[in-house]
């Protein structure tokens, strides 16, 4: 299966951005432990930017040789690993400028083999870029594509929303592209009380506030700068 990941990474089309793809491979343990690991791994590289660019992006690299240890059922993923998160979470995530800190554009698929019912986790691909972009969506499509062409599947681009309503706390995704109506639906199809109810949705910005989403812009906000798979929703 490498060799089928490795033909897609050699395959994407930078355009005109600096950046690369590279590979994180995930490996079971059992109990519940697993890796996600880069060395070794299939690597592509854009030749496209400035010497800045370039050493930007070394550093990177060599920052993700760092992962490399075992991660267990108790053990909270670095913030920062965003290949981490998206193998624990499942489901692939971006980082754009919009997102606070962000000096590189970041964008990580799990990629999985399809046995019958059952999609098997074989690792991530993770596209990282010199300037980070407003979304990655297009990107996202062409890595889709080059790995349905291999017999690989994807997970969506989506965040994974935890939204609390008088106590209780419900998980569902919500891809990227998704407007309000989309977003309400879901609120209403996981309490369903609130289908014959007026109700607001909240949304925590990171920093310990809570901020109303009342349009497509606030929506599209909250999506974007969260440098999290995970957004957490408050509904009143």
């Amino acid at each position: 299966m490498e060799s089928n990941i490795e033909n897609a990474m050699k395959r994407f089309s930078f355009g005109e951005q600096s950046g690369f793809v590279l590979f994180w491979k995930y490996t079971a343990l059992g109990h519940g432990w697993w890796t996600l690991t880069v060395k070794g791994q299939p690597f592509w590289s854009s030749k496209k930017g400035s010497t800045k660019d370039h050493k930007a992006l070394k550093r990177y690299r060599k920052w993700s040789l760092r992962y490399d240890f075992p991660i267990g059922p108790g053990h909270k993923v670095d913030q920062e690993w965003l290949a981490g998160l998206a193998a624990r979470i499942g489901v692939s995530d971006q980082r754009t400028f919009q997102a606070e800190n962000q000096f590189l554009g970041q964008l990580v698929v799990p990629v999985s083999l399809n046995e019958g019912a059952h999609q098997i986790l074989l690792g991530v691909i993770e596209l990282v870029t010199a300037e980070p972009k407003e979304n990655y969506v297009e990107e996202f499509i062409q890595i889709h594509n080059l790995l349905n062409d291999e017999n690989l599947a994807t997970r969506p681009l989506a965040k994974m929303i935890k939204a609390s309503y008088l106590g209780e706390t419900v998980k569902f995704q919500l891809p990227v592209s998704s407007g309000i109506p989309y977003l309400r639906e879901r609120v209403t199809e996981r309490f369903k009380i609130l289908r014959q109810k007026a109700f607001r949705i909240m949304y925590n910005d990171g920093k310990g506030k809570f901020l109303r989403i009342s349009d497509e812009g606030d929506l599209h906000r909250c999506i974007a700068s969260s440098g999290s798979p995970t957004i957490r929703m408050l509904i009143e």
